[in-house]
């Protein structure tokens, strides 16, 4: 077999396809230091980081026979953007939110359990179907306390892009709440 370190990346992709876990292990030490970087340029947090980082690396075993790449090093930092969108649609609402909600729920807008799940569950279903760049701008900034200009810069957009996507993502939470209360009331 070819010496594993000077074959170049299509060869890697070839011989990960047909199952080489050398192949794979290879292409994982060429761009771990990479897509952990990315990772942890998106996540701020380290662990979340490494999560992610270690995520699209298994992914891309588990679709080797079905994936095709033309450029390894983009294939791995797209793939990083679309773990973070995935993890940010897996994790819950944000804490700020959950803490306004505990607020409303503790000052007695709602009286039993059952109006509480409904309100969670209404919450979820709205914060998962706004469109990913929303969820994305909302998790990093209420989640990871992420500055606006930061997001900006980490997604290659505007700060007023930003702005306008954070107030969308606000008001349509909002909406959710103001109508759970008011078919309380």
């Amino acid at each position: 077999m070819e010496i594993i370190n000077k074959i170049k990346d299509q060869r890697l992709i070839e011989l990960m396809s047909r199952g080489c876990h050398l192949a794979f292990t290879e292409i994982y030490k060429r761009y771990w230091d990479r897509v952990y970087l990315q990772a942890q340029k998106l996540m701020e947090r380290e662990q979340s980081a490494k999560d992610c980082a270690q995520e699209v690396f298994a992914d891309l075993w588990r679709r080797r026979e079905r994936t095709q790449i033309k450029s390894l090093e983009n294939y791995l930092l797209q793939a990083v953007r679309f773990q973070v969108c995935k993890l940010i649609r897996r994790r819950k609402m944000s804490s700020e939110y959950s803490k306004r909600y505990r607020t409303i729920y503790q000052e007695g807008h709602f009286f039993d359990s059952l109006a509480h799940k409904e309100m969670q569950t209404g919450l979820n279903r709205t914060f998962s179907s706004l469109p990913e760049d929303q969820r994305m701008i909302f998790y990093l900034n209420r989640e990871e306390a992420v500055t606006y200009p930061k997001i900006a810069k980490k997604l290659g957009i505007s700060v007023k892009t930003v702005e306008k996507k954070m107030s969308l993502s606000l008001r349509s939470l909002r909406e959710e709440l103001y109508k759970k209360q008011v078919l309380q009331n």
